[in-house]
């Protein structure tokens, strides 16, 4: 009943403030209007694209929008250029008050969104504003991504511990995605890859977190870095962590052995909190089943052939997985080379 009435006030607020708008006359309505279209600038854009190693990147396509003051709703403009051989591009469109850069796209490169500004403010009214300088154009970070891609299984992975059920173990079987709260024997079929026991410490306010990893070949390491291909060494059968409560993630990524061939694989943790209540980790996983410590993801072009190819690819992983050994490579090459992928 509260979320109900919640949102029939939600509701009576827009109504209310729709009424007002239209008790408004259309002469009102006009200067309120033209007094914002004031700030806006003519929207001149100079950006440079290039990738880790300092390079310019030629053909790149940013696509843009930029927004313009209009009643009740901005006005939306499309805009688009293409880099050059020495990496610049330039967006030249009318006037607005804010550009929003939307992608950045070009075959064999990644845009991450970490460590790129998206958002430019043109409005006279903001001191801090865009300042357009075609000398200092605004640098935009590309990766150039390894030629040794290939099709990495996706998959989830977590690591949760409660102090109100009094859960301290937690075990996880990537392959299938299956979780344990209790150190029994898996049942047949399954394998854990990891166990994590954990104490909670409420005086200190902070959790202490035993990884420990199964698999003659498998091993774990924790880094605040992106990598696309796995480290070599470094990896180790068991690790123990001391976290402070948090509403944040204290780890970005694992880097992993996987079973006993030692798949290599990246865990990358987008969500998770210690607190009082517990510990909640919610990982990314790329598992590479081919051996090699590549983790660079060949890409899905929209194509149902794609799209099976994918699919089949799942299926051998995880088979492979089960079996502890590595998964055949397909010909990626060739399938990149026919359209059937990019990287």
């Amino acid at each position: 009943m509260p979320r109900q009435i919640h949102i029939l006030s939600v509701i009576l607020l827009v109504m209310t403030f729709t009424l007002h708008l239209s008790s408004l006359e259309a002469g009102e309505m006009e200067d309120a209007l033209k007094k914002l279209q004031t700030g806006e600038q003519k929207i001149d854009f100079y950006g440079i694209a290039i990738d880790q190693h300092g390079k310019p990147v030629e053909g790149a396509k940013a696509t843009f929008h930029a927004s313009a003051y209009g009643i009740l709703r901005p006005k939306y403009t499309r805009l688009a250029a293409v880099s050059g051989a020495d990496g610049r591009f330039e967006i030249h469109g009318g006037k607005g008050a804010r550009l929003y850069l939307e992608d950045i796209e070009c075959h064999g490169y990644d845009f991450p969104r970490e460590g790129n500004t998206r958002g430019f403010t043109y409005d006279l009214a903001y001191v801090e504003r865009h300042r357009p300088d075609k000398e200092n154009p605004v640098v935009f970070h590309l990766r150039k991504k390894h030629t040794e891609a290939v099709v990495l299984l996706n998959s989830r992975a977590s690591i949760l511990l409660s102090a109100p059920k009094n859960i301290s173990w937690f075990g996880w079987d990537v392959a299938s995605c299956r979780e344990w709260t209790a150190p029994a024997a898996p049942e047949p079929g399954y394998f854990r890859d990891y166990e994590v026991t954990g104490e909670h410490d409420a005086e200190k306010k902070e959790w202490t977190l035993t990884i420990k990893m199964n698999g003659e070949q498998a091993g774990v390491l924790m880094s605040d870095k992106l990598l696309y291909e796995a480290p070599a060494v470094g990896y180790a059968k068991e690790v123990t962590l001391t976290f402070k409560y948090s509403d944040k993630p204290p780890l970005k990524h694992l880097y992993l052995r996987l079973r006993d061939c030692g798949m290599y694989a990246r865990f990358d943790v987008e969500h998770g909190h210690v607190s009082e209540n517990g510990v909640f980790f919610s990982c990314k996983v790329l598992v590479n089943p081919y051996g090699s410590r590549s983790l660079e993801d060949l890409v899905y072009v929209g194509s149902d052939e794609s799209g099976e190819l994918i699919l089949k690819c799942f299926k051998e992983a995880r088979k492979a997985m089960k079996e502890q050994r590595f998964a055949p490579r397909p010909p990626f090459e060739e399938w990149v080379k026919d359209g059937k992928m990019k990287y």
